[in-house]
């Protein structure tokens, strides 16, 4: 008996020391791999892919890359420390909290939580050319936060893309929206649906989006006035050559310049005397109007005086003449039609400082006229309308 539990400790040895082996071989095949960081921190919707690097250790050559439990196809790995991934855009179409798992072949793996984040909302910024896009068919937006494949439209029409980056898009205008865009809403949408809105030339309420409130010169001599400089507001609602007409009765004037606030127009060389409707004409067929008079008898003569005024302007029965004279004077008031016909006169001896008088207007025919002053030394004049 004693010799056989002599001859079985060595064997229990033997079996111990075995087993121990084992484990120690089985422990060292089965070490875990880990993560010590991902970038990017966090995915962004609506794009169409990104590449992520996952760095960490123990990373084993045949690898998988699980994303929400779906296999990733394209992964690359660098020696056993870095993993490169790409994420479907597919994958990343709403906002969540992802599982991000790294499986090695012999089974051990190791997970992490990875963001996925909306993008920041579209935003339009400015569009060039500001006027007349008819003019190449392209257009320029520039913002931020635009997507690959991001839609532009202008109203429903979808616009072809040329260029598209996070802060600019370049598109085509179609001839056959050139006609209306000036009123189309431009919209950038986002592959997330994120939107970014921006009216092209918003009409302003009301029947007249446009008015004039000044023509200079205000008192136009044939002969010595070449072009009118027309001041109002919302002219650049059309700023488009054709679309954009200024006519004196049924004559179209050539345009020099054209701003928001502002029009230069040139006047023909054959424009005869008289009073004339002046229009500019916007691209939807709406109008801004004034009359003016283009006069032939008075030349050399100063249009406005400071601290002048005439009332009640238009008039009927009475015409108010209201001047500050530097000196005393003998004035002359001439009042003038539209051909520089003079059809009142009158003499007034006046001292310095502040002159009024009433100038008896009720014989004269409807129309606009010209009151003009003269002190002996200058001239000036003014225009009414008589009712």
């Amino acid at each position: 008996m004693r010799l056989i539990q002599l001859l079985l400790f060595p064997l229990f040895g033997l079996l111990a020391a075995g087993a121990l082996h084992a484990q120690s071989s089985t422990t060292a095949t089965i070490l875990r791999p880990y993560i010590t960081s991902i970038s990017p921190q966090s995915l962004l919707t609506g794009v169409d892919s990104t590449v992520l690097t996952i760095k960490g250790k123990r990373f084993q050559r045949g690898a998988e890359v699980f994303f929400n439990a779906r296999k990733l196809t394209k992964t690359r790995l660098e020696g056993d420390s870095v993993l490169v991934v790409v994420i479907p855009g597919e994958l990343t179409t709403n906002p969540d909290v992802a599982v991000l798992m790294v499986e090695n072949p012999d089974e051990s793996k190791v997970g992490a939580r990875i963001s996925i984040l909306s993008l920041p909302s579209p935003k339009i910024d400015w569009y060039l050319p500001r006027f007349c896009p008819s003019t190449t068919n392209i257009l320029t937006i520039g913002g931020m936060n635009f997507s690959s494949g991001a839609a532009v439209r202008a109203d429903n029409a979808l616009l072809p893309i040329v260029a598209l980056n996070s802060t600019i898009i370049t598109v085509v205008v179609p001839d056959v929206i050139v006609g209306k865009f000036y009123w189309s809403q431009l919209t950038v949408t986002n592959p997330d649906g994120q939107q970014a809105l921006q009216r092209l030339f918003p009409l302003p309420e009301g029947d007249n989006p446009a008015s004039i409130s000044k023509i200079d010169p205000p008192m136009i001599v044939l002969g010595s006035t070449k072009t009118l400089v027309i001041t109002g507001i919302n002219f650049e609602n059309a700023l488009c050559g054709l679309n954009l007409k200024v006519m004196l009765e049924q004559i179209t004037l050539t345009t020099i310049r054209v701003e928001r606030n502002l029009i230069i127009v040139r006047l023909p060389d054959s424009i005869q005397a008289g009073t004339y409707q002046l229009r500019v004409i916007l691209f939807d067929g709406r109008t801004a109007s004034q009359t003016i008079i283009l006069n032939a008898g008075i030349t050399g003569i100063q249009t406005e005086k400071k601290n002048t005024t005439l009332y009640p302007n238009p008039a009927t029965t009475a015409l108010t003449l209201e001047t500050t004279l530097d000196r005393a004077a003998t004035l002359t008031l001439t009042l003038r039609n539209v051909m520089g016909a003079s059809v009142l006169e009158e003499r007034h001896t006046a001292a310095s400082g502040r002159f009024a008088t009433t100038l008896d207007v009720s014989v004269l025919a409807s129309g606009v006229y010209v009151l003009e002053v003269s002190d002996g030394v200058g001239r000036w004049a003014q225009k009414f309308v008589k009712y």
